[in-house]
């Protein structure tokens, strides 16, 4: 609770606390009476850690019908927040290599182009298909299948760089988005990554090693634009390259 004035400075005093607030934020009663409000922005504990809370704030009035003080009630809702960004985490998730999904790659990607990537700088688009997985499935079953795509997803995240947008397109496509990286350096990126696929076999779960090489076409913004559409089908026709002339390679978009 606070009082009613003054409204203006640094605004009302804490009059009052219930247990619940000093279990709630870590002050105590004798630290946070006299205080104005303004002492809960920012970290909301005194730890520094966060906390969602819904509040609903009314006057107190006195028997002239003035408003004397405010009273404020304070839910917390974290576990609620925490919930809801979980769930919304797992719509954008890739549950088998724990990649972003189509939805959320494209979400992502379309994010850092409209809102957050300078016209001025680079940046490259690649779609990576590994080959022959079909074959894969066929001949050793689809669990070897899901182990190898795992296998595929830890290296390409160890391989690139903390900035590169990653994330399972569908099935045994995949996507990259390289931010500062125009087609050539994305070229030298990505052929990179294919050349240590290529020596890295995978470890299955039975003990034995199974190898996999990938075919990737990348489209720049150097060449095709910020449109995401246009760059998808630059870099979907230079993967269709890189499969027609013999696989485990990459193209880029003219």
């Amino acid at each position: 609770m606070t009082e009613a004035n003054p409204l203006t400075g640094e605004g009302p005093r804490i009059l009052y606390v219930n247990q619940a607030f000093t279990e709630l934020t870590g002050y105590t009663a004798e630290e946070i009476i006299g205080q104005t409000p303004r002492v809960l922005q920012g970290p909301n504990t005194e730890d520094g850690q966060e906390y969602w809370i819904e509040v609903n704030i009314f006057p107190l009035r006195n028997s002239w019908g003035e408003v004397t003080h405010f009273a404020a009630i304070e839910r917390n809702i974290t576990a609620q927040k925490i919930k809801e960004h979980t769930l919304i985490e797992q719509t954008l998730t890739d549950p088998l290599t724990g990649l972003l999904n189509r939805r959320g790659f494209l979400g992502r990607v379309q994010h850092q182009i409209l809102n957050t990537w300078p016209s001025a700088q680079p940046g490259s688009l690649a779609l990576i298909d590994i080959d022959f997985f079909k074959h894969i499935n066929d001949s050793h079953g689809h669990l070897v299948g899901d182990q190898i795509l795992v296998h595929f997803a830890q290296l390409l995240r160890a391989s690139l760089r903390a900035s590169d947008v990653i994330g399972r397109y569908g099935g045994e496509e995949f996507a990259v988005f390289l931010p500062g990286a125009n087609s050539n350096c994305a070229q030298a990126l990505m052929d990179k990554f294919r050349q240590h696929l290529a020596s890295t076999p995978c470890e299955l779960n039975n003990g034995e090693r199974l190898g996999a090489t990938v075919s990737i076409g990348i489209a720049g913004m150097d060449l095709h634009g910020t449109d995401l559409v246009k760059l998808i089908q630059a870099a979907d026709r230079s993967l269709y390259t890189a499969k027609r002339s013999g696989r485990n390679r990459v193209c880029i978009a003219d």
